[in-house]
């Protein structure tokens, strides 16, 4: 799972604002949007304070394994959060820009105003209005994780969608202590996400969801 899901990029509409070159994205898009991931994901980050709950479950006496890299989705890797379980699952469609928006991006040397264009763009350049090739108008449901097939990776196309990785269980526990172990960080996941969103409620101008993975 290393490639952009869901294919959600309107080519067409890239290709209009000189983004894509012989049938690509090109490299203009590409840095354009790497100074937008970057303002954006310190943005939330700092306006949901996730540190706090990444420490919750880096701390817990449940002593919780974050995923290893070579299991981690291309989400994930390319994180600037520098958390251990939650990152962002959203593409930025950073087509939807206007065209000063982006000029102002690609050249990167006024950090306030780029706040301000992120602070400003970031539920609409989330927001999934074109899947596949085609556009679709209105809300509806999605899967965000290709090959998944678990309501816990389907999220609304308007969505901040925030995910919690668990890594892969490391214990010599017996069976029923195992089963025991692994309701009882089930539960304490559970308890951090229900946490995250009532603290998480109206901070932002967009729904938060937040998924929760194993490995």
């Amino acid at each position: 799972m290393n490639n952009i899901y869901p294919c959600s990029i309107n080519m067409k509409l890239a290709q209009e604002k000189g983004l894509v070159t012989d049938n690509k994205l090109n490299s203009k898009y590409f840095n354009i949007q790497k100074n937008y991931k970057v303002l954006f994901e310190k943005y939330i980050a700092e306006t949901l304070d996730l540190k706090k709950y990444d420490d919750l479950l880096a701390n817990s006496d449940l002593k919780i394994d974050s995923c290893m890299p070579y299991r981690m989705d291309y989400y994930q890797k390319n994180s600037t959060l520098d958390l251990k379980y939650i990152y962002i699952k959203n593409n930025l469609h950073i087509e939807k820009l206007a065209k000063e928006d982006l000029d102002s991006l690609e050249l990167g040397n006024d950090e306030e105003l780029l706040k301000k264009i992120v602070k400003k763009t970031y539920s609409d350049v989330i927001k999934i209005n074109y899947l596949n090739g085609e556009e679709i108008k209105g809300n509806f449901k999605t899967q965000y994780f290709e090959g998944f097939d678990s309501p816990n990776t389907i999220f609304n196309n308007d969505s901040l969608v925030l995910i919690i990785r668990e890594g892969k269980l490391k214990t010599k526990l017996s069976n029923k202590e195992l089963v025991n172990y692994i309701n009882k960080r089930q539960m304490f996941i559970a308890s951090i996400i229900e946490k995250m969103n009532n603290d998480f409620h109206e901070k932002l101008k967009c729904n938060i969801e937040i998924g929760h993975l194993l490995h």
